[in-house]
């Protein structure tokens, strides 16, 4: 498929292939889904970072995308959209590639809303779970120090977030409880 021509020139480092890969992937969702489809806006957020990284699109260029993106989402599919949290997670790599720390830490916090709000909405009336609270500063701090996709121990969570948590990016199990 051409996410996975994406996926393997991404894996290889070969950013105008995957540029290529993904946007032809995304045309693809878009003949099955339609244009304001949440898949076919999902996948065009892995080609704007592609052709970000690849130097086919300017930041300014990739951030027009992403909220382009982020408005055909939450206009059709609403607000708390499983695709905003994905899309905002690949807004905050962008950002974190050109620079910008700051702004990008606004985008996993985005993220991290959308997927509490999903999970609260999901879990049953009256359950609350705990949450791990953390400081702004404390992921902007991290993210002095990663890019917010890397997961070097692989669990799932990045390490930019086990960082700003207390959590230990080495370790699948770093909160110890198993």
């Amino acid at each position: 498929s051409y996410n996975d021509l994406g996926d393997g020139a991404a894996a290889r480092g070969d950013w105008a292939d995957a540029y290529a890969g993904y946007g032809k992937a995304a045309d693809s969702l878009v003949a099955r889904f339609g244009e304001w489809s949440a898949p076919a806006w999902a996948q065009r957020a892995r080609s704007i970072r592609a052709g970000r990284l690849a130097g086919v699109l300017t930041p300014a260029e990739a951030e027009a995308g992403y909220a382009r993106a982020l408005y055909s989402i939450a206009e059709r599919a609403g607000a708390r959209q499983p695709v905003r949290a994905a899309i905002e997670l690949a807004r905050a790599t962008s950002l974190w590639d050109a620079g910008q720390r700051h702004e990008a830490s606004h985008a996993i916090l985005r993220a991290i809303d959308v997927r509490e709000q999903l999970f609260w909405r999901q879990a049953a009336a009256g359950e609350r779970l705990p949450t791990v609270g953390f400081e702004q500063l404390a992921l902007d701090t991290a993210l002095a120090r990663v890019a917010p996709g890397t997961d070097d121990d692989a669990d799932w969570i990045p390490d930019a977030i086990e960082m700003a948590t207390g959590l230990d990016p080495t370790t699948r199990d770093s909160d110890g409880n198993g």
